[in-house]
């Protein structure tokens, strides 16, 4: 019997006598001072019911409960959140609803080929596709169900997902089947070559990708730019041939808004593309912060982690050990131990 449980039926018994009680001496495991007490009017004890039924009323999910003798616990999926996030859920509901909203403002998704307009409402709209390729697709699907095309940069260089697998190259020609757009996130190379050996490996990427997949377009992005790499080349309308999305026409000629960090709640999002909105902008939406969702980006790669370890194990279920050991891939409640301890990790959990 641990201390507080003690504790408790102590505290449970003095309030059955009905009578007061007199303390001669401090007790100060509990911070009470000598003195004579008088049986409270006002003591009570929350059942399990009661708490459960406000964690509900908040609309959260509880992860974990447990309810003691002298206390309940109980954690919930969202108890990380911290207190300034709290606003409209990054989610893809809240992903349709920003693209409704352009929509209805007269808005079109255009794609980086087109020269922007002054006349014409138009949405360059991209996703970099920085860690899955399942999530991309998944975010396609919705484009596909709004009947709005947008531009997904892949990764040849990843250290995550493997662009050039029969199975990416697959996910691919299905993205590009429900009318989306391809084209290359280009890595920063790790030291400063000169300008010509930059456009050359970006030529040597794009000509591989395009060799296996024929569908990615002649457009690119940058992957996780330094200040200096965007200022080097913002005034190339190409690189390396293709159409460079952080050049002056897009980023500055033209207001450029991205959600990287969820730098921008849901409502300025919506705020953005509404009829007031400049009439031609680049918006960069990554699937990531949309399908795995949430309130802040520790929300985010707790749902993003599945994923990666999802389509990772892919490969590693052709192993003869391992796909006989578990036949249907590793089991939900180890990947949901994974997130749990990572969330703690991260500062998110007890």
């Amino acid at each position: 019997m641990n201390m507080m449980e003690s504790l408790t039926k102590l505290n449970k018994a003095l309030w059955n006598i009905k009578a007061g009680v007199k303390i001669s001496e401090d007790v100060a495991i509990s911070g009470i001072h000598a003195g004579r007490y008088g049986r409270p009017s006002n003591a009570m004890r929350h059942t399990g019911e009661e708490v459960r039924a406000w964690i509900e009323e908040a609309g959260l999910k509880i992860a974990h409960e447990s309810v003691e003798e002298s206390t309940i616990t109980i954690r919930t999926e969202l108890s990380f959140i911290e207190a300034d996030t709290l606003t409209r859920a990054y989610s893809l509901e809240s992903y349709r609803s920003i693209m409704r909203q352009a929509l209805a403002s007269g808005y079109s998704m255009v794609p980086f080929s087109l020269p922007a307009s002054k006349t014409e409402r138009r949405i360059y709209l991209r996703h970099d596709v920085d860690y899955s390729l399942e999530m991309a697709l998944r975010l396609a699907e919705v484009n596909a169900e709004l009947g709005i095309q947008g531009t997904f940069c892949v990764l040849l260089r990843s250290q995550i997902y493997n662009l050039l697998s029969d199975r990416s190259l697959s996910v691919l020609e299905k993205m590009a089947a429900l009318g989306q757009h391809l084209g290359l996130h280009a890595s920063v190379p790790p030291t400063r070559p000169d300008d010509g050996a930059v456009e050359a490996r970006i030529r040597a990427d794009f000509e591989c990708v395009q060799y296996n997949c024929p569908v990615v377009g002649t457009v690119c992005s940058w992957h996780n730019p330094t200040p200096e790499v965007l200022e080097r080349y913002l005034a190339s309308p190409r690189i390396g041939g293709l159409v460079n999305a952080y050049s002056a026409s897009f980023v500055q000629e033209i207001p450029y808004y991205s959600d990287s960090n969820m730098r921008h709640s849901v409502e300025d999002l919506m705020r953005l593309v509404d009829e007031d909105g400049s009439a031609c902008m680049q918006l960069l939406l990554h699937p990531l912060n949309w399908v795995a969702g949430g309130h802040s980006m520790r929300d985010v790669f707790l749902g993003t982690w599945p994923y990666i370890i999802r389509e990772r194990e892919q490969d590693i279920r052709t192993n003869h050990f391992y796909s006989a050991a578990l036949p249907e891939g590793m089991p939900d409640s180890v990947l949901r131990a994974f997130t749990e301890e990572w969330c703690r990790a991260a500062g998110g959990g007890e």
